[in-house]
C-alpha cells in the first residue's frame, strides 16, 4: 500500500493538498494547525497555517531558488540554492530545527522511497517501520512504528493518502495527532506558488532569519520571575554572570528534548564554578493562577524525570518582555547585561553549542576587563 502511495504521489503531473490536524496534548490543550503543500512542473510550495488559518510559514522553490518566509518576521526572507532534494534543502535551512518537516505527498517525489515512509514521522518519531495493515470501506490502515512511537496511515484505493494518527510517548505524556489529507484548489498563478523578495534581505537560513529578527547587542530588559522552588529571579542582579533562558511550555512537543539537553548544560554550568546561571523559563501555559502553574510543572518534570532550575512566567509577561523569542528558544545574556545570542528551535548540537557560546563570552567579558 505505501509503495502504491509512493508511485502515485511520484508520478502525479500535479498535487495540491492540505493536511489539517489536531494534536492532543497532556493535561487536555488542543492544538489545531494545517499544512498545506503542492507540486506542479519545477515549482512547489509548502505552507504552515495556525488554529485560525493564518500562515506562519512559507516556503516555495521555482527551479533551482528556494525561498522562505515566516510572517513574524518582515525585514528578511531566505534564499537558498535548491538541487533536486527537498529534504536535503529542508535541512539546510535548519527546517528540523523549528519543526518544519516535508509533508508525506511531497516526499514520495524523493528518489528514495525510505522518505516518503519517515516522514509519517514528523520529524519526532525517529525511523519509521510499517508492522501492519488492516482494510476499513476500501481503505487500507498501515500501521508504522518509530523510535519514540507509532503512526496509523489511512490510504484509499488511488494510492491517495487521506489520513493520518499519530501517537508520541505512552500513558499520561502522551502526545496525539489526528489529521486529514484533502485535495486543495490552486490556480497556476496563485501567490502560495511564489515568494516576492522586495526590499528585504536575503538570508540563508532560519536561524540567520530568526536572529535578524531579535535585538541581539541590546541592553537585557530589567526583568524579574518567580523561581520554582521559591525566591525570584532579578535580571539586574545577574550582571558578571552569563544568563542561559530556555523558554518552554510542557505542551511544547519540540521543547522536551531541549530540556533535556539544557539539563545537562545546567549540570556542567554548575560544576564548573564558572560565573552561569542557566534557567527553564515556563511559559505560554492556560493555567489561570501562579500555584496551578507550579503545580503543572512539577507533575510534567516528574513524569520526565527532570531536574533543571525553573521560573514560572505565570501571565507571560517575561516573555513578551524578552521580546517573545518564541517556544523552544534560548538566549544568552552576557556579563555586560547585552542580549548575546538567540537560538530559535531546537538542534541536536545545541548543548555543544550553548557550551561553546558561554565560555566565549566569558572569555570576551575577561579580556574587556583587564
Amino acid at each position: 500500500a505505501l509503495e502504491t502511495a509512493a508511485r502515485a504521489y511520484r508520478e502525479a503531473p500535479r498535487l495540491a493538498e492540505c493536511l489539517e490536524y489536531r494534536v492532543f496534548l497532556p493535561g487536555g490543550k488542543v492544538d489545531r494547525k494545517a499544512i498545506e503543500y503542492g507540486r506542479s512542473g519545477d515549482r512547489l510550495f509548502v505552507a504552515m497555517l495556525d488554529g485560525a488559518g493564518t500562515r506562519i510559514i512559507h516556503l516555495t522553490v521555482a527551479g533551482d531558488v528556494l525561498r522562505a518566509q515566516q510572517f513574524n518576521i518582515e525585514g528578511a526572507y531566505i534564499e537558498n540554492s535548491y538541487e533536486g532534494s527537498l529534504i536535503e534543502a529542508f535541512s539546510a535551512i535548519g527546517g528540523d530545527k523549528i519543526g518544519l518537516t516535508v509533508p508525506p505527498g511531497l516526499a514520495a517525489s524523493e528518489a528514495a522511497e525510505r522518505a516518503f515512509v519517515d516522514s509519517f514521522g514528523f520529524g519526532v518519531l525517529g525511523a519509521m517501520q510499517p508492522v501492519s495493515t488492516a482494510t476499513d470501506n476500501g481503505t487500507t490502515l498501515v500501521t508504522l512504528k518509530g523510535e519514540a512511537g507509532t503512526a496509523v496511515v489511512r490510504i484509499d484505493e488511488d494510492g491517495a493518502l487521506t489520513g493520518l494518527e499519530m501517537t508520541l510517548g505512552e500513558g499520561e505524556g502522551a502526545v496525539r495527532l489526528e489529521g486529514s489529507v484533502s485535495p486543495l484548489e490552486v490556480s497556476e498563478d496563485d501567490g502560495r506558488w511564489m515568494i516576492e523578495a522586495g526590499e528585504r534581505r536575503a538570508v540563508a537560513d532560519f536561524a540567520a532569519l530568526e536572529n535578524s529578527g531579535y535585538p541581539l547587542g541590546s541592553a537585557a530588559p530589567d526583568l524579574e520571575i518567580p523561581k520554582l522552588d521559591g525566591g525570584t529571579l532579578a535580571l539586574a542582579e545577574q550582571r558578571g554572570r552569563v544568563v542561559v533562558l530556555d523558554f518552554w511550555a510542557t505542551w511544547c512537543v519540540p521543547c522536551w528534548t531541549a530540556l533535556e539537553h539544557l539539563e545537562r548544560v545546567a549540570a556542567w554550568a554548575e560544576s564548573s564554578g564558572l560565573p552561569i546561571s542557566v534557567w527553564a523559563v515556563d511559559t505560554g501555559e492556560e493555567t489561570t493562577t501562579f500555584d496551578e502553574q507550579v503545580a503543572l510543572v512539577r507533575k510534567f518534570l516528574a513524569e520526565r524525570g527532570l531536574d533543571v532550575p525553573v521560573v514560572v512566567d505565570v501571565d507571560d509577561s517575561f516573555f513578551a518582555g524578552m521580546h517573545t523569542p518564541g517556544l523552544p528558544s534560548t538566549v544568552l545574556i552576557a556579563p555586560d547585561g547585552t542580549l548575546a545570542r538567540y537560538h530559535s528551535g531546537f538542534g541536536e548540537d545545541m548543548e555543544e553549542v550553548l557550551k561553546a557560546e558561554v565560555l566565549a563570552l566569558l572569555e570576551e567579558a575577561a579580556g574587556r576587563s583587564q
